[in-house]
């Protein structure tokens, strides 16, 4: 890295914090399906998780059921080439759409329909997350409309 270089936020947050994983408008951001840096990062972690020294660095933080922690995992790219965690677009989706209340409308637009036309999307596992979320017929509600 050059002395001018930006310090990747994503990989030093990840390996001070490895519990914590990529979410909401940071995962949308690492899989291409926003137009924004996310600022702040958001994290998801377990609830339960003493999450002071992540809050302390301003890091918005959503807590999730145990059995939901590891659903979706994946490694992402940051924009710096470094290997992060994060959750994959199908169980981002699920998580803006939980959250949709909280979202810029535009933001979550341009998100669903950046999932819908992406090639690599997969709508059975889509599914299966959102079964497993009990938000089912949500997903397919927001979902409907353009696929």
């Amino acid at each position: 890295m050059t002395e001018d270089a930006f310090p990747d936020e994503f990989a030093l947050l990840q390996a001070r914090f490895p519990k914590a994983i990529f979410s909401h408008d940071a995962a949308l951001f690492l899989h291409g399906m926003s137009e924004r840096e996310p600022i702040p990062l958001s994290v998801s972690v377990e609830s339960g998780y003493n999450s002071r020294a992540l809050k302390e660095q301003g890091v918005k933080i959503y807590y999730v059921k145990p059995e939901w922690h590891a659903l979706g995992v994946c490694s992402a790219d940051t924009p710096e080439g470094n290997a992060v965690k994060a959750y994959d677009k199908e169980r981002t989706i699920c998580d803006i759409i939980r959250k949709r209340a909280s979202l810029d409308v535009a933001e979550f637009n341009h998100a669903v329909k950046s999932y819908i036309s992406s090639k690599d999307k997969n709508l059975a596992r889509l599914s299966d997350y959102a079964r497993t979320m009990n938000m089912e017929s949500r997903v397919w509600d927001a979902m409907g409309v353009l696929l």
